[in-house]
């Protein structure tokens, strides 16, 4: 058993239709060139999630975004860095990806490259699963630029609660 992330692709091979492994060892590095935002809607009821995008375009990343998941964390694993952002708000159930069918799966290939993700407070393959369409936000790529968008995101709900106890 590997503990790797590797590429396959199904190929016709002498005749024969085939996966072959056409990249071994995948890795994210831990600092990324390129963020893929989506939902940008809701920035202004997220200002955590404003803040990490008002960081990363002045920092200079690169906008990468196609409007799907799949395609973007391609684009990851074969720049081998960037983040892949999709916000949402749980109470008012703006999450558009599912735990189970998405944001798992592509969580535990991510960790296992060496990358991260989160749902904004925790880890998203620490998430206890209660429904088969239980969705969720997601942020993974670079470690390190996850690690500041947790970080901008936890710090705006601080801020929040602490305005709203004076």
């Amino acid at each position: 058993e590997k503990d790797q992330v590797d590429e396959l692709t199904y190929r016709r091979i002498d005749g024969e239709k085939k996966w072959v492994i056409t990249e071994e060892c995948m890795k994210i590095k831990e600092d990324g060139k390129t963020f893929a935002p989506g939902n940008l809607t809701v920035v202004k009821e997220l200002p955590g999630y404003k803040h990490a995008i008002d960081w990363f375009i002045e920092k200079g990343y690169k906008l990468r975004y196609s409007g799907g998941m799949a395609p973007d964390v391609y684009h990851i694993f074969h720049k081998q860095q960037g983040v892949f952002l999709y916000p949402g708000i749980k109470e008012k159930k703006i999450a558009k990806l599912r735990v189970l069918y998405e944001c798992a799966p592509i969580s535990f290939l991510v960790e296992k490259a060496g990358g991260k993700s989160t749902d904004g407070h925790h880890p998203v393959l620490d998430t206890i699963v209660d429904s088969y369409e239980m969705r969720c936000p997601i942020y993974l790529g670079s470690s390190n630029d996850i690690d500041r968008v947790d970080k901008f995101i936890k710090d705006a709900e601080e801020e929040k609660s602490s305005e709203r106890a004076e």
